[in-house]
């Protein structure tokens, strides 16, 4: 592979810089073996692994390289053979991530035309429907709330960036948002991509289109009056400033200072002459539209909202497919006759290229706004106009904007540089054309598939580079203090589906009573995540499985156990993964998985950057992640590179435990029961016994045991897919409605942490499959973590006696008295069923040999009833114990995992953590002393402090997971 990828780059054999001479296979393979010992920091993967996974398909298939990517991977090799800086090689990779993921869009996500038709028709006849108000109610008083505020003008713009991930309904609600409110929407997306709203080529070639090589002298060249420049070099990054000499790095601005300033001027000629002809053309039809006939500012709205939405084909046309209405067609059109005509004047403008003399964003700005030259002023005079015509029509809140311009794809207005990196330039130009329209009641969203949140929404702490012509604006006005920005808008519900059925009575009742064996339709599990999977099933559900696979994987090419970025997706859909926040190179993780995998951002913080993201429970997804991590070998590899990649790192929580080490495990059970079928069926049954569940757990020579326990239990069945944690603890009126919760969404729970009783529920059904379903017939599986080297056991948990049920001891039943049992305390809200309790405790940290006596797994009943707690108590975390790890092949891989995945604590540890003085109430966490007298006269003092530490570990350390916003690294 290594070489005929290198023949691909260098056809020739030869690079340069590279090799003396000809390349022949012991030099490449030399090559790339130097490549793999450089680790690319927050990509979390090797410089030969993202080569040769970014070009694979590519080679194997015997496909033409696309010649951007191979520029861009040319560039990189070169980089890294120049013994360049570390940064150097890193922006170089960072091109090549770049492009690979602009290829995106011109990667077919359907097999077939018809088939991506019928996925265009689903979105479409979704958007005409009904719209879900709660996003649109968050929207409205954001804006409303920000537009009456007096504080409006200490802001930069009257602009919003929709920041989320794919599928969450940005478009869709910037179009609801449409028909009440004014509306200038353009869709920038590519042709060649598959997607809705329909794409506005018009629009999409003029902002991509670049100087002609007539314009460019010129622009370059003049006027050549003083440039100004930054001060100093405190504008470049620190590592420019150590590595650079101050004349060097003078010298070279200079010398690139006529190219960006060509960008400069050409973006904001751009900006300028988009939307100034944008506004002149609305204003045009707004004039042309009489208030006495249409009324109010929602009717005008909603008139123009069906003017520019897509035409909807008939039953002659044969057309599964709207196209774009003539009107829009004809609109764009005439913007971009108006906004060429406007950026060449602006360009053949001596006085306009002066206002970009200085490589100072802030200077820039102050030019344009305090500038005598017509630009900006025309373009406020002509917002003045446009509002002032709006306003002749009826309006209800004068706090809702008069109009709203939408740039759908926004990631479009970012640009390449000349180092094959993406630059901002033209959003930034755009960004600060609108900041001039502060006082007039016009609003700007922002809307992007691929988020792209490090240009659209940049950390206030990220350095400039001191390259004005890709740098953030600064956001210093003429004079006073830095403008503030408004924060992304991230309030995008989901399980709207599922919401939908449950306002209403009789839909309600009709959901409720939903048969078991309906769960696993891809018509129920649509209900639940985001909205793209409800539009998808109502015209074509067996687009949505497929669908959903691709997705995960970012929309290209197919699932990499060795990428991070894949696993990390398709194990946090699974086990719940979080990232640790405190760990700044976890910030790129986040923000990948956001952008391309599906994560959901929460909130988010304008000075860091620093996001907190989940992956909500969808049902969709977790079985697509199946899927991928089924087909041999994913899984044992997926597990290496959680390990080695994540764990090991520091990017993702583990616990304090071994919660996630059991989440694996209760997950890798239900993939070793339906991964034998998993391929072959298209709709897969999820559904299995709890019978099927045990015995596929524990190793073949624990089968027996199983058998032994009450047949009432092992009937009950499962569907359990994935994991979906809560932050509250349970209490007993909430417990049989969360059980049916979860198994209509096929869901096992991660409970709150701290709760000395359970650690996971897992809830089994014990109706018939296709009668109405009856949560009274629901029954509990409890799961309790231990990872301590001391095996506990039922009895010591509960309170009360157990009796071994095999294998058999040499007592039936412990001969111990105990006072209170827990379940009459607060710790146990499970009392009021009928069903049988099904407990497994997990000794994880006990090690099992030939010496031991307590055998590996242990079945045990309990002597009180209502209800009777059947217990599994397994030793031990290997394959001796757990079968389902050979089964699934991870035999090799579960040690490293579970070393990962947990976390020991020492008498170190336990003396250090005391300095939290009231991390724990009880005074005898503060004073151990209180465990035990002190030493006697003759007694060594030192071993007897050291076994009353021991004590105190062993009575008082449970374990607790922390809380995740508290890790450090």
């Amino acid at each position: 592979m290594a070489t005929k990828v290198f023949d691909i780059f260098f056809p020739d054999g030869r690079a340069n810089n590279i090799f003396e001479g000809r390349a022949t296979p012991d030099r490449i393979k030399h090559f790339f073996a130097l490549l793999r010992h450089i680790d690319m920091r927050d990509h979390h993967q090797t410089l030969t692994d993202a080569v040769h996974r970014r070009i694979r398909e590519y080679v194997r298939d015997d496909k033409p390289i696309p010649e951007e990517l191979k520029s861009r991977c040319s560039y990189l090799f070169n980089t890294l053979a120049q013994k360049s800086s570390p940064d150097e090689i890193f922006a170089a990779f960072e091109a090549m991530l770049e492009q690979s993921s602009s290829l995106k869009g011109h990667v077919k996500e359907f097999s077939s035309e018809s088939q991506a038709e019928q996925a265009i028709a689903s979105l479409e006849e979704d958007f005409r429907g009904p719209y879900f108000p709660d996003a649109l109610d968050a929207l409205r008083h954001t804006v409303t709330s920000y537009e009456s505020s007096d504080n409006i003008k200490s802001y930069y713009s009257k602009s919003i960036p929709f920041i989320q991930s794919s599928g969450m309904g940005k478009s869709r609600l910037a179009d609801a948002f449409g028909r009440e409110t004014p509306m200038i929407n353009f869709v920038l997306r590519d042709e060649k991509s598959t997607g809705y709203p329909l794409p506005d080529s018009e629009i999409v070639s003029f902002v991509r289109q670049q100087p002609t090589d007539n314009q460019r002298p010129s622009v370059m060249s003049s006027p050549s009056s003083k440039v100004k420049q930054l001060q100093g070099t405190s504008s470049l990054p620190a590592d420019s400033q150590q590595t650079a000499p101050p004349s060097s790095a003078a010298s070279n601005r200079s010398k690139e200072f006529p190219e960006r300033k060509l960008k400069v001027i050409w973006n904001h000629s751009t900006a300028m002459g988009l939307i100034y002809a944008c506004f002149e053309h609305f204003d045009g039809w707004v004039e042309s539209e009489p208030s006495a006939n249409i009324g109010s500012l929602e009717e005008l709205a909603v008139k123009r909202h069906r003017m520019m939405a897509p035409h909807t084909p008939d039953n002659n046309e044969g057309a599964a497919v709207g196209k774009r209405s003539g009107s829009r067609i004809k609109f764009c059109q005439d913007v971009v006759d108006r906004a060429r005509q406007i950026r060449d004047e602006l360009v053949d403008s001596k006085e306009w290229r002066s206002l970009f003399n200085s490589e100072d964003a802030s200077e820039v700005r102050k030019n344009l706004a305090n500038s005598d030259t017509k630009p900006v002023k025309d373009l406020q005079t002509l917002a003045k106009s446009l509002t002032e015509n709006l306003s002749k029509f009826r309006h209800g809140d004068s706090s809702l904007p008069r109009v709203v311009v939408v740039f759908d794809e926004a990631a479009t207005l970012l640009e390449l540089d000349g180092e094959f990196r993406l630059s901002p330039g033209l959003y930034v130009a755009v960004n600060r054309i609108i900041s001039f329209l502060r006082s007039y009641p016009i609003w700007f969203f922002f809307l992007s598939t691929e988020s792209k949140i490090q240009y659209l929404f940049p950390a206030d702490v990220a350095e400039p580079s001191g390259n004005h012509a890709a740098d953030r604006p600064t956001r210093w006005p003429s004079e006073g203090e830095k403008l503030l920005r408004i924060p992304p808008f991230l309030a995008f519900p989901i399980d709207i589906g599922l919401r939908r059925r449950m306002q209403f009575f009789a839909s309600r009742t009709e959901e409720m009573m939903k048969p078991f064996s309906s769960f696993t339709e891809i018509g129920h599990m649509a209900m639940y995540g985001r909205p793209l999977w409800m539009a998808y099933q109502k015209t074509s559900a067996e687009l949505v499985e497929p669908l959903a696979m691709r997705k995960l994987v970012g929309g290209v090419g197919e699932y990499d156990s060795s990428n991070a970025d894949h696993v990390f997706a398709a194990l946090s859909f699974r086990l719940s993964l979080d990232v640790i926040l405190q760990n700044p190179r976890a910030a790129a993780l986040n923000g990948s998985a956001v952008d391309s995998y599906m994560r959901v951002v929460i909130s988010m913080d304008p000075v860091s950057g620093a996001m907190d993201t989940i992956t909500p429970s969808e049902p969709i997804l977790a079985v697509a992640a199946m899927k991928h991590l089924c087909k041999d070998p994913n899984w044992k590899r997926s597990v290496s590179t959680l390990c080695t990649k994540l764990l090991e790192k520091g990017l993702v929580e583990k616990g304090t435990k071994g919660e996630l080490f059991t989440r694996w495990i209760l997950v890798l059970v239900t993939d070793a029961i339906r991964s034998k079928t998993l391929m072959s069926v298209p709709d897969i049954k999820i559904n299995f016994t709890v019978h099927d569940f045990l015995r596929n757990m524990y190793s073949k020579e624990h089968h027996k045991l199983i058998d032994e326990i009450d047949p009432h239990v092992l009937r009950g069945k499962l569907n359990f897919s994935h994991f979906i944690p809560t932050e509250e603890t349970l209490y007993l009126s909430v417990v049989p409605s969360l059980c049916r919760e979860l198994l209509r969404r096929g869901a096992a729970m991660q409970l709150a942490p701290h709760q000395p009783t359970y650690d996971q529920l897992i809830p089994y059904y014990c109706g018939e499959d296709d009668e109405p379903f009856d949560k009274s017939k629901c029954g509990v599986i409890l799961v309790q973590d231990k990872n301590k080297t001391v095996a506990t056991t039922p009895e010591s948990i509960f309170q009360e006696s157990f009796t071994t049920v095999a294998p058999k001891g040499p007592k039936s039943a412990s001969s111990k008295t105990y006072g209170k049992s827990l379940r009459e305390g607060p710790y146990f809200v499970f009392n009021d069923f009928d069903k049988p309790i099904l407990f497994l405790l997990f000794d994880l940290g006990v090690l099992q040999s030939d010496q031991s006596t307590a055998p590996a797994v242990q079945v045990l009943r309990s002597n009180k009833t209502s209800p009777t707690v059947w217990t599994v108590h397994s030793r031990g975390h290997g394959p001796e114990t757990f079968g389902c790890v050979t089964s699934m092949g991870c035999k090799d891989a579960v040690e490293k995992f579970f070393l990962s995945a947990t976390l020991t604590k020492s008498l170190h540890d336990v003396i250090s953590s005391r300095n939290r003085q009231y991390r724990k109430l009880d005074p005898k966490f503060r004073y151990p002393e209180l465990e035990t007298e002190y030493p006697t006269e003759g007694q060594s003092a030192s071993k007897t402090g050291t076994r009353r530490f021991r004590t105190f570990f062993q009575k008082n350390e449970k374990g607790e997971r922390s809380d995740k916003k508290r890790r450090v690294a």
